[in-house]
């Protein structure tokens, strides 16, 4: 029994479903990839194309349905309709959880058979696909992603083929590992009238496509959209297929085969691994102030005798200060890049001054607690501390002698001499009796002499 296949095509579906022209089998041969696998010999059989997507992680949608029409297993029988054709099909049903059913190969392409292309199925409407079409061998499925398969049921017999397939599902695909049926991508169907089986005629020599819907995922612990394990499956094709006398009375369907494609080997990639969340880089800046160590070299990464810092930096201990000393004949001022601080007499002052000549550092005068020295001293300590920490360190300049404020206790090494003035009553200071015998400031010099104490300065003096 043969019919046009335009008006098998027609009859699949709703009146919007457009016919499909045959297909010239040579060349479906040799644009589609096909995997042999055993022999047998099938009874009916039938056409069908998909075009539908494959959405291994899609969600499911609402209002569908997934169950075909009633298929038992092969039962090879002959009718004056339904002549015995050579079809590559399975020896039983697929079904989840079940070992896959032997699939037998005739030897030849002179048999019916299901062929398939991939496409990535485009992620916006009017977009290009990502890639495709190619062999579904090989092809790797990202989570989410959708696949587009062009099957078609190739007629390589030499005799027409007439027969009933499914109005809906069509072709369903089966997911296995280790020979047992894991998860399968079936179209989803959405519940309409009308008949369980139409007829399909398939011309010798041609294929026959047959449009279909959306596939989505059904893992075999019975929950639609669940996630497949990340690793490799093969991906069996398969159309169940009946005399054409089901297309006219189903309840008279006394047999049907299973039509088979593939194994197809395919990959499930895991989903992407978690981006790291982005980490706010620290802010820039000079290093915290009590990290600062005041050494013969220089004031922790300021050294003396260094050209000041022209070209701004974050990093950078001091900055220009265009009004630093407003009002005077030289506003302009280095000045530290800090916060102020409370120098031993109580009064606010800057952290630290520092003084150039000629555009090269040649003093830095610390003034406030943080910085100290390579023995941990600084502003605030006292001065059997000093005398025990730095044993090298020899008295300077003596208020006593000097009239000033502090004792000046130091160490000049190639040309930079390193100073701690302390807190004395014995020239004019003043001190209260627990300001008294303590730090109050540290000093470097280089290429001058140690002339003149920090403490009692002026700064933009």
């Amino acid at each position: 029994m043969t019919t046009d296949l335009e008006r098998a095509l027609g009859g699949l579906a709703s009146a919007a479903e457009s016919a499909a022209r045959p297909v010239p089998v040579d060349r479906v041969l040799t644009r589609l990839h096909r995997r042999r696998a055993a022999r047998t010999a099938v009874t009916t059989a039938a056409g069908v194309t998909t075009a539908g997507a494959v959405a291994l992680g899609g969600a499911t949608l609402a209002q569908t349905q997934r169950t075909a029409p009633p298929v038992t297993s092969p039962s090879p029988t002959t009718s004056p309709e339904a002549p015995a054709w050579s079809a590559v099909a399975a020896s039983g049903a697929f079904a989840c959880g079940a070992p896959v059913p032997a699939v037998d190969d005739p030897a030849g392409d002179a048999d019916l058979h299901l062929e398939t292309t991939a496409s990535a199925a485009p992620t916006a409407p009017g977009a290009a696909p990502a890639w495709g079409p190619r062999s579904l061998d090989g092809v790797t499925i990202a989570p989410g992603e959708a696949l587009l398969l062009d099957t078609v049921l190739v007629n390589g017999t030499g005799t027409d083929v007439g027969a009933a397939v499914p109005r809906k599902p069509r072709v369903t695909a089966w997911l296995v590992q280790d020979g047992v049926v894991v998860g399968e991508l079936s179209e989803t169907i959405t519940a309409e009238d009308g008949p369980a089986w139409v007829p399909l005629d398939v011309p010798a020599g041609a294929s026959a496509p047959v449009p279909s819907g959306q596939m989505t995922p059904f893992a075999c612990d019975g929950e639609s959209g669940a996630a497949l394990p990340a690793g490799p499956y093969d991906l069996y094709l398969a159309l169940p297929v009946a005399p054409p006398t089901a297309a006219d009375d189903p309840g008279q369907v006394e047999s049907t085969s299973t039509v088979v494609g593939g194994p197809y080997a395919v990959t499930v990639a895991g989903p992407a691994a978690p981006e790291a969340p982005e980490t706010e880089e620290p802010a820039q800046g000079p290093p915290a102030l009590d990290e600062l160590v005041l050494t013969h070299a220089g004031l922790g990464p300021l050294a003396i005798g260094s050209e000041v810092p022209y070209v701004p930096s974050p990093t950078d201990l001091v900055r220009f200060d265009a009004a630093a000393c407003a009002g005077t004949d030289l506003p302009e001022r280095w000045v530290a890049a800090y916060p102020d601080g409370i120098m031993a007499n109580g009064a606010p002052s800057a952290p630290f001054t520092v003084s150039p000549f000629e555009g090269r550092l040649t003093r830095i005068d610390v003034l406030t607690p943080g910085p100290r020295t390579s023995g941990g001293i600084g502003v605030g300590s006292a001065l059997d501390e000093l005398r025990a920490a730095h044993p090298e360190m020899t008295l300077l300049r003596a208020a006593a002698e000097t009239g000033e404020a502090v004792d000046a206790w130091g160490v000049e090494v190639d040309g930079r001499t390193l100073a701690v003035e302390v807190a004395s009553n014995a020239g004019t200071g003043g001190w209260a009796a627990d300001q008294a015998d303590r730090v109050v400031a540290l000093t470097l010099v280089s290429g001058i002499p140690y002339a003149s104490p920090a403490w009692g300065g002026d700064t933009c003096g």
